[in-house]
């Protein structure tokens, strides 16, 4: 009788798909037992090996690079390592009736007594889709990195892509245009220019900005304005990163021509807002302060920016995408996904459809609230995918962040 092991962290949700890098998202995987490679163990955890449970039949990489095993970790009490262990040995040599051993984090159970599912964080599976090289451990850079940024694909590449090799590198001078990176494939059509109420200003690296390179200081009044408005009218990616070095109201980033759409704050703490352009009603919008969803809590602005901007968090970094099937999803600066806002195509308030449509950088037409250090914004025009898309977000944050060193 072939038997099998079963593992679930959590309840699926829009959140889960069919392989991870970091155990994020894998909800629930069955695994069959004779695919044993080897287990080991942990003080607390033990560890599964599986051969050939890849999500590839076959993939031609470098010969430094490899693609590890799929493993799965399941906690169990210290000291019990070796006895569950054992007792999941002895389940696949021995005559059992049971042909399925179970770990479930969700009803708090599990087959084998020694093991410990009490919450989501006792059980992580992980299916790797992407190379490392076996020296770095490190997944190896490509060729299609802009200013620092490795988008891992031609496809992944930005249309526009605004970042500090675009800005003056002096502090102080005006910020008179940022071009869209010559690597970007719109190309000089989206340049900006400076608008507003007074001079953008460049900001170098400093604990003034927060910003370990170059920056636009942007001051409540000032925005940018693209030559054309970029449209993107399906699924979407969008990263920006910003040194927000005080506690105050984090609002609108983006908006298109007439200010109906804009995103992603909406200057309300620990909340993902979103509308898109020429959609009626009240922006969709979810609280990022909570797990619902199997999502992780995470409040922005940083309460402790009252107190020491450089001991807490005083660098942003976000990426947004769309779905194909109009789901939206928040990655913060760990690569977390914090807010997920599950697709409204009808009705008068909260949908995610229509096109995105950027026309100001810095604020929403007429009221251009936003202030921070920007010092990277782009979008890709299709979903890149979950563990690209929280790459990308704590690419940007170690990249960027001045204090990176002592909050990471």
């Amino acid at each position: 009788m072939k038997k099998f092991f079963l593992f679930r962290r959590e309840q699926i949700t829009l959140l889960s798909t069919t392989s991870s890098n970091d155990g994020v998202g894998l909800s629930v995987i069955a695994l069959p037992a004779d695919k044993i490679s080897f287990i080991t163990a942990t003080l607390g955890k033990v560890h599964f090996n599986f051969d050939d449970a890849s999500v590839y039949d076959y993939v031609n990489i470098p010969e430094s690079d490899v693609i590890d095993k799929t493993h799965v970790t399941v906690s169990c009490k210290e000291g019990k390592e070796i006895a569950l262990m054992e007792s999941a040995m002895n389940f696949m040599s021995t005559e059992d009736k049971r042909n399925i051993l179970r770990f479930d984090s969700v009803n708090k159970e599990a087959t084998l007594k020694e093991a410990k599912v009490e919450g989501f964080e006792d059980i992580s599976s992980i299916v790797n889709s992407t190379p490392i090289n076996i020296i770095t451990q490190e997944e190896d850079p490509t060729a299609n990195v802009i200013a620092g940024i490795d988008f891992l694909s031609p496809q992944n590449l930005p249309d526009i892509d605004y970042n500090e090799n675009g800005l003056p590198g002096t502090t102080g001078q005006h910020v008179s245009s940022w071009d869209n990176d010559t690597d970007a494939l719109g190309g000089s059509d989206y340049n900006m220019t400076d608008q507003g109420a007074s001079n953008t200003l460049s900001q170098g690296s400093g604990a003034t900005s927060f910003v370990s390179t170059m920056s636009a200081h942007i001051q409540a009044g000032n925005y940018f304005s693209l030559t054309n408005a970029y449209d993107s009218v399906n699924s979407y990616t969008i990263y920006a990163g910003f040194g927000f070095p005080g506690y105050t109201n984090m609002y609108e980033l983006f908006g298109s021509t007439t200010g109906s759409g804009k995103g992603f704050s909406n200057g309300k703490s620990s909340v993902f807002s979103m509308i898109h352009d020429s959609i009626a009603g009240l922006p969709a919008s979810v609280r990022t302060d909570n797990t619902d969803g199997s999502t992780s809590n995470y409040v922005f602005p940083d309460r402790g920016l009252e107190i020491n901007a450089r001991e807490y968090q005083s660098f942003y970094s976000f990426v947004i995408r769309r779905d194909k099937y109009y789901n939206l999803y928040l990655y913060n600066f760990r690569g977390d996904v914090v807010g997920v806002i599950p697709a409204k195509t009808s009705g008068t308030s909260g949908r995610t459809d229509g096109a995105l449509q950027i026309k100001t950088i810095g604020g929403v037409a007429s009221d251009y609230l936003f202030k921070g250090f920007l010092c990277r914004f782009g979008v890709i025009s299709r979903d890149i995918g979950h563990n690209a898309a929280g790459n990308i977000a704590k690419d940007m944050y170690k990249k960027y962040a001045y204090n990176y060193s002592t909050f990471n």
